[in-house]
């Protein structure tokens, strides 16, 4: 890493200082903690559950804790998520002992001061699907990124990287506001949507904390959709960045990139989906004001292949494809509903709502949506970081939308089945679990048919 660690502050000291991470495992904790190790403090922490993160941590000889097991004894700072309840007993042993405690936006946003450039993705919809397009177009170029993102950058890969170069590019996420702890150099917002209903009241809401991160003293170079936030880049109909000449086919999308009307060249780009052109178009420019070539920037986008459950096309049952898709707002599930009707099959679909918050803000709307398909069910609601709500359900939901409730994974893979043997393509959506639904299927072949 090409840092400074003078510009850290004061008691943040690289290689003398012992960092503790409560819920180190979850997709944002994972890579801050990796990125302290990597800028070589000593970490450990603890979490709830083990997963694929906790699994990587141990092989790289991170100590993981029970949470009833008390702090190490020499521990400068606990970081902890914004998911933690304050009154988890590692805080409270953290304060009774005199300990700093910050959450992971403070942590991060004091970290990456180390970096000469700051590169932060933000966006309702498509952080980690364009963090990881930047991600693959300044490797391309040799810039060599430390990245920190919420997601895989690619099928099969982590979601931290550890570079050789002097920027930091992360996924900055809007929720709690916890992107304005950041100090970006250059800041990239990609859609602007009513989400985190639980913290934003409204639009104008989402729309002002985005305002207020384009417009950080720190940022250097600002980036947004022509038509949704003023910004030194532009990009999408009327901007800077633009496609031209877009086909759309199963296996992704062909367009020609175009800068103030003058051609750069053609990209062929695998990730599914109209809206994943906005993502390249935004990370081409986000990359351009970073100084990287248009060349280097085509070549990027070319070689991109996708991230995990983003329309990732899993396998084939009974001869029609099966697609995982990470969608849970209204705005998403149409996106991929839209997508897979393009491919010439009628659609069923499995959705699992997330949070009780959201989809009751977003009921009506996924009434609306869920009866687009040509068959639809849904799980029970995964609650996530929240408390049950008795006046939200999905049994109300999809009575109201006249489509299958779906009890468990089992009745999920059962009812996909189904539709298989119908011809329908096949979606499995939603944020929380549902990709366990693919266990409890019958067999999923990874051969090629159409």
């Amino acid at each position: 890493m090409n840092i400074s660690k003078e510009t850290l502050p004061a008691w943040l000291r690289p290689g003398r200082d012992a960092l503790y991470f409560i819920g180190i495992g979850g997709s944002g904790m994972y890579g801050a903690a990796r990125l302290a190790l990597a800028m070589g403090f000593s970490i450990s922490g603890c979490d709830g559950r083990e997963c694929a993160n906790t699994a990587t941590l141990r092989q790289i000889g991170v100590s993981l804790y029970e949470e009833n097991f008390p702090l190490p004894t020499e521990i400068s700072a606990v970081v902890y998520s914004l998911a933690v309840s304050p009154t988890h007993p590692r805080l409270r042993e953290a304060e009774a002992r005199g300990i700093r405690t910050l959450n992971r936006a403070a942590f991060l946003g004091a970290m990456m001061l180390a970096f000469p450039k700051r590169a932060a993705v933000a966006g309702s919809h498509g952080k980690s699907s364009t963090t990881a397009m930047c991600a693959e177009i300044l490797v391309r170029a040799g810039m060599s990124p430390t990245v920190v993102s919420g997601a895989s950058l690619g099928v099969g890969r982590d979601s931290f990287r550890e570079g050789e170069g002097e920027i930091l590019l992360l996924e900055a996420c809007e929720y709690k506001d916890a992107f304005l702890s950041f100090a970006p150099t250059h800041a990239l917002v990609l859609d602007v949507s009513w989400e985190h209903t639980d913290y934003f009241p409204d639009r104008d809401a989402v729309m002002r904390s985005f305002s207020a991160f384009l417009r950080c003293k720190s940022v250097e170079r600002s980036v947004a959709p022509q038509d949704v936030l003023s910004a030194d880049i532009t990009f999408g109909k009327g901007g800077d960045y633009t496609a031209e000449e877009c086909v759309f086919t199963r296996e992704g999308s062909a367009f020609l990139l175009c800068h103030r009307k003058e051609p750069l060249g053609r990209v062929t780009l695998s990730a599914l989906g109209a809206y994943q052109v906005e993502n390249a178009l935004g990370a081409a420019a986000l990359c351009a004001s970073l100084g990287v070539s248009d060349g280097d920037i085509i070549q990027g986008l070319c070689a991109f292949q996708g991230i995990s459950r983003r329309m990732e096309k899993r396998g084939y049952l009974r001869g029609v494809p099966l697609y995982l898709d990470f969608a849970h707002h209204p705005k998403e599930l149409l996106c991929a509903l839209e997508t897979a009707s393009g491919f010439g099959r009628p659609v069923a679909v499995v959705f699992e709502p997330h949070t009780y918050s959201r989809t009751k803000s977003f009921f009506e709307e996924y009434v609306r949506i869920l009866r687009v398909a040509h068959r639809a069910g849904v799980l029970p609601i995964y609650a996530a970081r929240e408390k049950e709500d008795i006046t939200v359900s999905s049994p109300l939901l999809a009575q109201r939308s006249g489509i299958t409730y779906l009890a468990d994974y089992t009745k999920a893979a059962a009812f996909l089945t189904r539709a298989a043997g119908e011809g329908c393509t096949l979606l499995l959506v939603g944020a929380g679990g549902v990709e366990s639904v693919l266990s409890h299927l019958p067999c999923l072949y990874p051969c090629e048919k159409n």
